[in-house]
């Protein structure tokens, strides 16, 4: 038989694994209940009130739970392709902010950055943060739209 301190630290690493089990649970019911309705509310009246031409969506995104993202509409990139006729004006994707659940039950929070067609290469999502969904609150969801808008506006001028 195991001596008795042993069989403290198995039933201190089994507890532990229940406990996780409880915490991604805890998660996962924040999100769903709590935060993506407060996600989905607070970026449609960040859009409405500064007149942000996107769509404020709610997807399926592989290997999460769900996801809220605010995605800005396509629009003319200003480049023209001048050999063809008529001249070919190129589109550009301004880019989203998107907040997906992991299955973990964590909230990471991406950037996908502008794409000018057939001029820039599709990009990966640049992940800004991974918080907790309880931590998601209003003043939290601003800081992170803010901080969204200076990588886009970076990108554009090119610092």
């Amino acid at each position: 038989m195991p001596e008795p301190s042993y069989m403290y630290q198995v039933a201190d690493a089994y507890n532990g694994y229940l406990f996780a089990l409880k915490r991604v649970e805890i998660r996962r019911k924040e999100w769903i209940e709590v935060r993506k309705h407060l996600l989905l509310d607070r970026l449609r009246t960040i859009k409405g009130q500064f007149n942000i031409d996107a769509q404020v969506q709610e997807l399926e995104v592989p290997n999460t739970i769900g996801a809220v993202a605010l995605v800005f509409n396509r629009v003319d990139s200003g480049i023209t392709k001048k050999d063809t006729l008529p001249p070919q004006v190129y589109g550009l994707d301004p880019g989203s902010l998107a907040f997906t659940q992991s299955t973990n039950g964590t909230v990471s929070v991406f950037v996908m950055m502008p794409k000018i067609e057939e001029h820039t290469r599709e990009s990966t999502p640049d992940l800004l943060r991974i918080v907790e969904p309880e931590e998601l609150d209003e003043k939290l969801i601003d800081e992170l739209f803010v901080e969204f808008m200076y990588l886009l506006t970076a990108w554009h001028i090119g610092s």
